[in-house]
């Protein structure tokens, strides 16, 4: 049974928030540089409501060899592959103790034991500011006596997160949205700090995430991914769904999908995204995802949100994996 006070899963698209998800999926990716974006805005009342945005760059070094013999030159990759990003989140509320900024650097490296495997460790330290919060800082009751009302301190101070992934089974496309067929992660955040006890407190604070998903081929034109979330940040939080993809690229846009997904704070996430790009081999891509929230049940409580909204966006180079031959038609679907 899970508990439901205050804030829940953070992001419903927190596969793509990866900063926030796990260290180790810096720089991950086949893309040489990655740079993702996400705005999310939630509803609480009729008065309050959170705008929080999170920006993340990542870019991924490998060392290459080059071999020369009989006028051919190849080149071996090594098994070993580095990650490197910035990044920042923050939040606006009406509420002044509520609003929180952060930055952090992330490094992380990728460990491929063969190709059809990998494993990852990724660490982020950085800064937390989080607003203080003394509504009443006296108040007087009677002629003779004072009352001190509790609050919050201004909070600053050195934070850092890790985290482990593990991936088997390595797929030539679609590996934007799952590098292997099957990953399994786990990761801590705000190391440096409590867990978020009071509940009440709306300031993020020390959690422990579990991640888990599988690609899953169903024919040459639908592939499934089962995606579970689990959270514990002084309560149990989990998030549940799946994304329907549909496996053909069009001239200039591909990656049709739509996920739908419930989380333990009694929300149902529906969620579509599409990816488009230039018309040349080797050109940019910017994928776009939007999700919605919608409260299921009874609103028990004003710190359950009513409902939220993300948009997020990723700007990244691109090699078309894929044959462009017309004539062939092999440019239209393939396997993995």
């Amino acid at each position: 049974m899970f508990a439901v006070r205050a804030q829940s899963v953070f992001y419903s698209q927190y596969y793509r928030a990866q900063m926030m998800l796990n260290p180790a999926l810096t720089g991950s990716t086949p893309e040489k540089w990655r740079f993702t974006g996400l705005w999310q805005s939630k509803t609480f009342d009729t008065t309050l409501s959170h705008s929080t945005k999170l920006l993340f760059a990542e870019y991924t070094f490998s060392f290459r060899n080059k071999y020369r013999g009989y006028g051919l030159v190849t080149e071996d990759k090594t098994p070993i592959t580095f990650g490197f990003g910035l990044g920042s989140e923050w939040r606006d509320s009406p509420l002044s103790w509520h609003k929180f900024v952060s930055a952090y650097g992330s490094l992380a490296i990728h460990v491929r034991p063969s190709t059809e495997s990998m494993i990852s460790v990724g660490f982020q330290p950085g800064i937390f500011e989080g607003a203080g919060y003394y509504p009443v800082q006296q108040s007087s009751y009677s002629p003779f006596d004072t009352l001190i009302l509790p609050g919050r301190q201004y909070r600053l101070h050195f934070d850092y997160n890790a985290g482990i992934v593990v991936g088997i089974g390595k797929m030539d496309c679609w590996i934007e949205d799952q590098q292997y067929r099957f990953m399994l992660g786990a990761s801590a955040y705000h190391l440096n700090r409590d867990y978020r006890m009071p509940l009440d407190d709306h300031l993020p604070g020390k959690e422990l995430h579990a991640h888990i998903s599988y690609l899953w081929d169903v024919n040459n034109k639908i592939g499934l991914i089962p995606r579970i979330m689990y959270m514990y940040e002084g309560q149990h939080l989990a998030q549940g769904g799946v994304v329907a993809l549909y496996r053909r690229h069009f001239g200039n846009f591909d990656r049709l999908r739509m996920g739908l997904a419930y989380k333990s704070d009694m929300q149902l996430s529906a969620s579509a995204g599409v990816r488009f790009y230039g018309s040349k081999d080797k050109t940019l891509s910017a994928d776009l995802e939007i999700s919605y929230d919608y409260l299921i049940g009874t609103q028990t409580t004003p710190r359950i949100y009513k409902n939220a909204l993300e948009i997020s966006l990723i700007i990244s180079p691109l090699t078309k994996c894929w044959s462009q031959s017309e004539c062939s038609g092999n440019y239209q679907l393939e396997s993995y």
